[in-house]
């Protein structure tokens, strides 16, 4: 028989990291700031070169209690068996924003392992509640968050 252990660590010792996403910029340090002077009938947007959704920020959004020991408790590893999962480690890959009131949405695998192990980890990130938000220059931001989850699959 088989079964299944999860691995959803989140600490660098552990091994767990929060990747930012491929091809963005890193905006963690402000550009220097200059004056000019100019004459213009239309108001300058000052937030225009501000993104909506923040992909690298100065402190990371947090979930506000032992987020591994979230995870163990509510994923069911049992899903990766009970779906034909060949013994061994299969990593899914979870990305979702925390907006600026610590909110959960836009919940999305990254990846396409199968075994019904994204769905199973978009249902427990779902059940989440709130966080931590991440700041950026001193405010809370609305930013992405990933998060790998590794069910590992035993021959007992």
């Amino acid at each position: 028989m088989d079964s299944a252990t999860i691995n959803g660590k989140n600490d660098p010792v552990t091994g767990v990291t929060i990747n930012p996403v491929p091809g963005s910029k890193d905006i963690s340090s402000p550009a220097p700031e200059t004056t000019t002077a100019t004459v213009d009938d239309q108001p300058q947007n000052r937030n225009e070169n501000i993104p909506e959704v923040f992909t690298n920020v100065e402190v990371d959004a947090k979930y506000p209690g032992n987020w591994r020991s979230f995870l163990e408790k509510k994923l069911n590893g049992q899903v990766a068996v009970d779906n034909g999962a060949s013994p061994g480690n299969h990593t899914t890959v979870i990305q979702f924003i925390v907006d600026t009131k610590g909110n959960v949405s836009d919940v999305k695998a990254l990846t396409n392992v199968g075994y019904g192990l994204e769905e199973e980890a978009i249902r427990v990130i779902k059940q989440s509640g709130k966080w931590k938000p991440a700041i950026m220059h001193g405010k809370p931001v609305k930013a992405y968050r990933k998060q790998p989850i590794t069910f590992q699959v035993t021959e007992v």
